[in-house]
C-alpha cells in the first residue's frame, strides 16, 4: 500500500505540520485535538476491506516519542468503530514500552531460528504481561530445515510461547523486496502465512 499514491499521510508527518511547520502549540487547545481530526482525515486511508494508518518514518532528530503517542491515542480512542485491529510494529520492545498494544487480544512474536531472537522473545513475553496483552503467541521465521523447526519449538517451550505457525525462509522474498514487486501466491512464505491467517482467525473467532 502505497499512501502517498493515495494522498494520504502518515502520523509522523501530521506531527510535523502541525506542531513544527504551524508553529508549536496552540493556547487553550490540548495537543491531542489538533492532531486527532487530521488522522480521521489525511492520515486515515479507507480501502474497501481495510482502513490505514501508518506512524511513518522519524523525520526530525531525537525519539519517536511523540509518533508513539498519537499511536497509543489511536489505539485507545480512534480504533472503536473497528470490529478488528491489527499492530505491525517494528522488531524490539519500543513498542511495548510506550504501550501502543495494551490490552490487546493477542501479540505474535516472530522468531528466528537463534539464541538471541529466543531471548528477545522472553523479554517481549515478559513485558506483554505488563500491559496486560491477553496472550502472546511465536511465529517460526527463516525456517529452513526440521531443526530449526524443534529449535524454535523447544526454546519457545522453555520461555513458556506456543509456537503458532512457522514461515519457510523463502529467497522470493527477498527478490520480490529488491524489486519492489508483490510475491507470487505460490510463493511457500506466503503459503504458510495464509495458514497462520486462518489458524489465528479460528482461535479468535473472527470471521
Amino acid at each position: 500500500m502505497d499512501l502517498y499514491a493515495e494522498g494520504e499521510k502518515t502520523i509522523s508527518e501530521l506531527l510535523i505540520e502541525t506542531f513544527l511547520e504551524s508553529g508549536g502549540t496552540t493556547v487553550g487547545v490540548p495537543p491531542w485535538d489538533r492532531i486527532e481530526w487530521k488522522i480521521w482525515e489525511p492520515g486515515l486511508y479507507e480501502g474497501e476491506n481495510f482502513d490505514l494508518v501508518a506512524i511513518g518514518p522519524k523525520w526530525v532528530e531525537g525519539c519517536y516519542c511523540l509518533p508513539n503517542a498519537a499511536l497509543k491515542r489511536v489505539t485507545e480512542h480512534l480504533v472503536k468503530p473497528y470490529r478488528n485491529v491489527i499492530v505491525d510494529s517494528p522488531a524490539g520492545l519500543e513498542h511495548l514500552g510506550r504501550a501502543t498494544v495494551k490490552g490487546f487480544d493477542v501479540l505474535l512474536c516472530v522468531v528466528d531460528p537463534g539464541a538471541q531472537s529466543i531471548e528477545t522473545a522472553e523479554r517481549i513475553n515478559r513485558l506483554a504481561k505488563y500491559i496486560n496483552v491477553k496472550e502472546v503467541l511465536a511465529v517460526g521465521s527463516k525456517v529452513t530445515s526440521s531443526s530449526d523447526e524443534r529449535f524454535i519449538e523447544k526454546s519457545a517451550s522453555e520461555i513458556g510461547l506456543e509456537v503458532i505457525g512457522m514461515v519457510p525462509f523463502d529467497p522470493e522474498v527477498l527478490k520480490a523486496d529488491r524489486m519492489r514487486i508483490d510475491l507470487a501466491p505460490s510463493s511457500p512464505a506466503i503459503s504458510a502465512i495464509k495458514n497462520l491467517r486462518d489458524t489465528l482467525k479460528a482461535r479468535l473467532g473472527w470471521s
